[in-house]
């Protein structure tokens, strides 16, 4: 007996998508919505049905679940081996889509009915950050009610160990969801425990495409030995008792081990791609930082260089002043030895005087002649 993975979009396809089990899909959209009373899905039909001829022809390009139930709804299952970046975008998208195919152009809107998303997540989602562009940032104290009316804290709504994450339109400002048309529902297959205690059908599914490639369809963990489950399990094991079901199921397993591959490499190129450009921008940062700190060394230096330039002006302009004080001394002291011979001369002009008058005083009286005459 060949083990064989319930998430390998052949056996999925034939579990949920097949016309001859509807009853597992309904099963499956009431346990993973909570589905009750007059809101539970009571019967369906499959837009995309499940025929394994298609694949063997190699006919089958979309390998997701689209059904209607008796309420109009409109529902999608999809099974997602790898998370990307724009994986959140796709679901969206996808949405979307389903959404815009409900009416005809001109229809009246009010023919819309929900679209309810379902995405079976092999590979944990991509991570979103707190605060998206545009948006508030997300308050510890802002209160949300979730779907029951239940009033939900910020450490609640903030877990990121989700094993079922839903999605709603929903404004905090106004305590208010614009409508119940919208609703994609993430289910992160591996947050869910290995040890989990299975309560319900949820659990069984979650564990069932989980676990299912290691579990004995003959010796089925406790709380999953249940009808659903156990067709399930055989639908499963169809793939491995069945020579051409099971090479359908390897072409099929290695067709997205090569596409997984491939996502993997063409990751690990972005990875390097980035990590080369984070080396080029840190050496273009580092040249930029040693360009700069160049250049501050170079102003360090030329402000050095100014204030030696500066302190010899002022030394030199000190020296001018102290040689100016000196020429003023000695301006001063040569206008005071001026000064003072100006006076000696007069002191000996007036003396050359005196000694002039007594002489010719002295001439006088010898000729006899009074000088006082006159």
């Amino acid at each position: 007996m060949h083990r064989i993975d319930p998430t390998v979009d052949v056996v999925f396809k034939a579990i949920l998508g097949s016309e001859h089990h509807l009853n597992l899909l309904i099963n499956f959209l009431n346990a993973i919505l909570g589905l009750k009373g007059s809101q539970r899905v009571n019967s369906v039909s499959i837009r995309n049905p499940f025929n394994i001829k298609n694949y063997l022809q190699g006919k089958v390009s979309v390998v997701d679940v689209k059904a209607v139930d008796q309420l109009d709804r409109d529902f999608q299952v999809e099974i997602q081996i790898g998370s990307h970046a724009a994986l959140l975008e796709r679901m969206l998208f996808n949405w979307a889509g389903l959404y815009f195919a409900k009416i005809d152009e001109g229809e009246d809107y009010a023919l819309l009915k929900p679209v309810i998303s379902i995405w079976l997540l092999v590979d944990d989602m991509p991570g979103l950050p707190v605060r998206l562009p545009g948006f508030p940032l997300i308050n510890k104290e802002d209160k949300v009610v979730g779907a029951a009316g239940k009033k939900l804290d910020y450490s609640e709504r903030r877990k990121t160990n989700l094993v079922h994450v839903p999605f709603a339109i929903f404004s905090r400002e106004a305590n208010l969801y614009l409508s119940n048309h919208f609703a994609i529902h993430a289910i992160q297959l591996m947050k869910q425990a290995e040890d989990v205690k299975i309560e319900g059908d949820k659990d069984c599914w979650i564990s069932f495409f989980r676990n299912g490639k290691e579990l004995d369809p003959n010796n089925l963990p406790p709380g999953m030995n249940t009808p659903v489950m156990r067709e399930a399990m055989a639908i499963t094991m169809s793939f491995s008792e069945k020579e051409e079901n099971y090479h359908l199921y390897l072409s099929r397993f290695n067709e997205r081990l090569e596409k997984k591959t491939r996502q993997s490499e063409y990751a690990n190129a972005l990875i390097r791609e980035a990590f080369e450009r984070t080396e080029k921008e840190q050496a273009l940062k580092d040249k930029e930082r040693e360009r700069t700190e160049k250049e501050q060394a170079l102003k360090e230096k030329a402000r050095e260089r100014d204030a030696k330039e500066q302190a010899l002006k002022e030394k030199a302009r000190e020296r001018d002043a102290k040689e100016q004080a000196l020429k003023e001394k000695a301006r001063e002291r040569t206008e005071k030895e001026q000064a003072l011979m100006e006076t000696e001369h007069e002191r000996a002009a007036k003396e050359q005087a005196l000694a002039d008058r007594e002489r010719l005083i002295r001439l006088l009286k010898k000729t006899g002649i009074d000088p006082n005459i006159g």
